[in-house]
């Protein structure tokens, strides 16, 4: 029997924040929602809030690398 989407783990929410630094910076900052629904252990929210932030860190590097290549190019 195929599992339900969304059964063991759900992303409720994403956002992206900018926040304009004093020295004309911005900062750019990215937060999660979701729900994780396997009960083994502590280890599995550990683990889970562990690769979202991962993830979080590399579209927040991407993000940067392309801003910072428009920037070059102007």
């Amino acid at each position: 029997m195929p599992r339900k989407v969304g059964e063991y783990f759900d992303a409720l929410e994403g956002k992206y924040e900018i926040e304009k630094l004093n020295n004309g910076e911005i900062r750019l900052h990215l937060s999660a929602q979701f729900r994780l629904s396997i009960r083994f252990n502590f280890y599995s929210g550990f683990w889970s809030r562990r690769i979202m932030l991962d993830i979080q860190e590399n579209i927040l590097e991407i993000i940067k690398r392309r801003c910072e290549y428009q920037r070059a190019k102007q």
